[in-house]
Order: structure tokens, then C-alpha cells, then sequence
């Protein structure tokens, strides 16, 4: 332990040949600077802590931390200078039972799947916050059902909807941060179901700087266009023949490329021929409504689809359209 006491150069790369200390290893609050060494993957027997927060350290995690997995109470390598991924590797610490703490550093990629399997975390915390990373919060994380608190995330790039699976935490009480990323959608009730929301969040920022309310095809550009009406008739004024990002750029409806789903909605009247602009679209569900007239020829331009192009349970008329054979 020769944590806090101002210490100043690079981490010494022999201190991976004390293979044989077993309590911890803290370097805590110095001024070390320079690469974490990838030697100190050796500590293997280490079982309390590994502690190099709050020093000027630089370069990357190195991937070779993984083979830390007796460690139970601590692995914090926050409040540095660090860039780069988090490595999957850090999955393999499936002993820790609380503080994986990398937040504070300049650490980009997303969160590993990985890191899923660090299901005995069970007490504080998980910390990865005011760093720059990017992507969704892996659904694999609603493993950690015995975690009571501190989750934080906050202030780097996130996307994505809060996944549901995090409602399996069924411990948690406080401190879920997710402050100042580019979340979407709402938080699940899944989620809220588990506190109060104001012991949950702790206070009203912890969701602050997000897209919670909008939907996250909207903020993506994916959402389908927007033919369906508000009451049970179908608009007769026909969509434009492009639609808007989040970003205000925009897109042609043929980028549309998921499946449609209008059935069992009481819709009446014709089927717009503006379906067929959707030239990107993998199915179109339109049973069990009250459409009326013909099958529009332009639904034959709909080639992508492979999955469902389901009618049945309408009052339609006339033949098929030849040009329909396109559908294969």
C-alpha cells in the first residue's frame, strides 16, 4: 500500500513479479504517469483490491487485467488519463462483488457484452461514467440481479432505449445515473417498478440530457412513415416522397427497412399507393381491418419483402395485380 503519498514517474513494470501478494495492490492518489504495465496481469492471487485511481496514467487498459479474478471488493482504475476501449477481457473478474469503477478517463467503444457475466456484483458500484463511450447498454447487464446500487453512465455517448432487462435488479434501491448521454425512448416500468424514482435516480438530473420521451426511430430516422392516421380512416393526401431524420437530414422512404405492422387497427377505406415507395420494407401486415377497393399496383414495387404480406380479414375487391408476382 503506497496509496497517496505524491508519487511521481511511471508505474514500475517489476512490480508484476510480486506474484505472491494476495491482499491488494493500491497505488491509489499519486501522480504516476505513463502506460498501466501489462505485467501487473500477474497478480493473479490478489483477492481484496487493485487500486490506481486518481493518478495521471495514460495509453489503454490493458486486456491482460483480466487475469485478476480472485479479485472481490475493488478494481478501480478511475480518474485517469486512460483512452481507448474497455476490454472485453475485464469480464473475466466474476469474483468482484463490488466497485468495477473506470469512470473519469477518456475510454471509448462500447460496454462489452462481457460484462454480463460479473454477476456477483452485489453491493457498489458500477462506476464508467464521463468517459466517451458510445453504443447501447448491453441487455446482458440484466444479469446483475443481486447489484443493490450505483449504476453510472453518465455524461458519454449511449444510445438506445434503457434495456428492460435491467427490471430484473430486483435490489437495486438508489443512484441509477444516466445523466447527459443520448438515451431514447422511456425509461421501462420495469425499471421504475424497482424504487421510488427519487431514491432510483437519486435526483431529477440523473436522467437529464437525454431523449427520453422520443421515440429512438425518430432520433435514428427508421421510424415508418407517418401514413398512419389518428382516427380509422387512412389519410388521402398522399406522404412525401421523402421523410426527416433526427438530424434534419433527409432520407428516401425506400430506406425504410423493417417490417410494417397495420393489422387489427379498424382502419377503413383504400390502401394508399404511397406503400409502394417503401421499397425497403421486409413485410406489411394489413389484416383483420375494414379496407375496402383494390390492391394498388404499386405494391408490387415492395421487393424486399421476405418475411409477411398478409391481407386476409379486409372486405377487398378485384384480382390481384400481376405486378404483384414481383413479391418473391
Amino acid at each position: 500500500d503506497v496509496g497517496d503519498l505524491s508519487l511521481t514517474k511511471s508505474v514500475p513494470t517489476e512490480l508484476g513479479n510480486l506474484t505472491r501478494v494476495a491482499e491488494g495492490f493500491d497505488l491509489r492518489d499519486n501522480q504516476f504517469t505513463g502506460a498501466v504495465p501489462t505485467q501487473l496481469g500477474r497478480l493473479s492471487v490478489l483477492t481484496k483490491d487493485f487500486k490506481l485511481f486518481g493518478n495521471l496514467l495514460s495509453s489503454t487498459i490493458p486486456t491482460q487485467l483480466g487475469g485478476l479474478k480472485k479479485l472481490v471488493e475493488w478494481f478501480g482504475i478511475h480518474e485517469n488519463s486512460l483512452s481507448g476501449p474497455l476490454p472485453t477481457q475485464l469480464g473475466n473478474l466474476t469474483s468482484l462483488k463490488s466497485y468495477l469503477s473506470l469512470g473519469s478517463n477518456g475510454l471509448t467503444s462500447s460496454i462489452p457484452t462481457e460484462f454480463g457475466l460479473l454477476t456477483g456484483l452485489n453491493e457498489t458500484a458500477f462506476w464508467v461514467g464521463e468517459n466517451a463511450l458510445t453504443g447501447a447498454l448491453p441487455t446482458q447487464l440484466g444479469e446483475w440481479t443481486r447489484l443493490k446500487s450505483y449504476f453510472w453512465v453518465e455524461e458519454n455517448k449511449l444510445t438506445g432505449a434503457v434495456p428492460t432487462e435491467l427490471g430484473r435488479w430486483t435490489h437495486f434501491t438508489a443512484m441509477l445515473n444516466l445523466y447527459n448521454n443520448s438515451f431514447c425512448d422511456d425509461v421501462p416500468s420495469e425499471i421504475a417498478a424497482l424504487s421510488t424514482l427519487s431514491s432510483l435516480f437519486g435526483d431529477s438530473t440523473a436522467t437529464q440530457g437525454n431523449s427520453f420521451g422520443t421515440g429512438c426511430c425518430q432520433l435514428s430516422g427508421t421510424c415508418a412513415p407517418s401514413f398512419v392516421p389518428t382516427t380509422t380512416q387512412f389519410p388521402t393526401q398522399s406522404p412525401t416522397q421523402s421523410r426527416t431524420n433526427a438530424t434534419g437530414n433527409t432520407l428516401p422512404l425506400s430506406s425504410y427497412n423493417s417490417l410494417l405492422d397495420y393489422s387489427g387497427q379498424d382502419y377503413t377505406g383504400t390502401i394508399p399507393t404511397e406503400f409502394g415507395l417503401l421499397t425497403g420494407a421486409t413485410g406489411l401486415y394489413l389484416s383483420d381491418n375494414s379496407l375496402t377497393g383494390t390492391l394498388p399496383t404499386e405494391l408490387g414495387n415492395m421487393v424486399s419483402m421476405r418475411s409477411y404480406f398478409d391481407l386476409e380479414l379486409n372486405t377487398l375487391s378485384s384480382t390481384v395485380p400481376t405486378e404483384l408476382g414481383r413479391l418473391r
